[in-house]
């Protein structure tokens, strides 16, 4: 059995949410930070025009606060991960919610795929025929509603979109998640922050595609 080596990411998972009840992560699931592809001004009729000053020339000194708007060239469609489709969606939920692994984008493309680091899994077991996953959860983790990420938030998350007798089952979800978790054959909760994936088959790129787009982002419990 491979272990990934423990190793911090490189920004805090700090859950948020837009809209409905409370609180994600992001993740995640389920994220924080600002949008990392073309920020462009947009004029807003009435409004002064931005003057350029020393953080619009690279200069000044960074600060927290402040507006910052960008330009998408189509609307967003749904802030839930399980339902998102549009990569102009994945732009901002990517900054909403956090997954269980990320990537590691501070390196230039030229120099291959990027890393996986941890997120809201502080490591992770892949078996030797690649069909179980098991991943220890960070404990310092807190959804915006003040609830606790843990191996119970996960499960939830996982029965959404693949236990049919789940009381919260999303049949859209599930057909939007099918792609990636169709040969899923369990899930297991080890301890409250350790979970198990197992796949029929030998799944060697399921690390790889838990940073990408609605592969997993997680949520609070209470949203639904």
């Amino acid at each position: 059995m491979s272990e990934r080596p423990t190793r911090r990411a490189a920004k805090a998972a700090v859950p948020t949410h837009s809209g409905r009840r409370g609180f994600l992560i992001g993740g995640a699931l389920v994220g924080a930070g600002a949008i990392a592809y073309g920020l462009y001004g947009r004029h807003t009729p009435g409004a002064q025009d931005a003057v350029p000053g020393p953080a619009a020339t690279g200069g000044g000194t960074p600060r927290q606060g402040g507006t910052l708007v960008i330009g998408e060239y189509q609307e967003p469609t749904v802030y839930d991960p399980n339902h998102q489709y549009s990569w102009e969606t994945y732009r901002v939920d990517r900054h909403i919610y956090e997954s269980l692994i990320a990537e590691d984008l501070t390196k230039p493309a030229h120099e291959g795929p990027p890393e996986l680091i941890p997120a809201l899994a502080e490591s992770w077991q892949i078996s030797d025929d690649a069909t179980t996953f098991t991943f220890k959860l960070r404990r310092d983790v807190k959804f915006h509603d003040g609830s606790d990420f843990d191996a119970h938030a996960v499960e939830f998350n996982v029965r959404r979109f693949h236990d049919p007798q789940f009381e919260y089952y999303d049949v859209k979800a599930a057909a939007f998640m099918k792609a990636v978790y169709g040969d899923l054959k369990g899930f297991e909760l080890i301890d409250d922050h350790t979970v198990r994936y197992t796949f029929n088959k030998p799944f060697r790129d399921f690390p790889r595609m838990l940073p990408q787009a609605i592969t997993y982002q997680a949520f609070s419990v209470r949203w639904l």
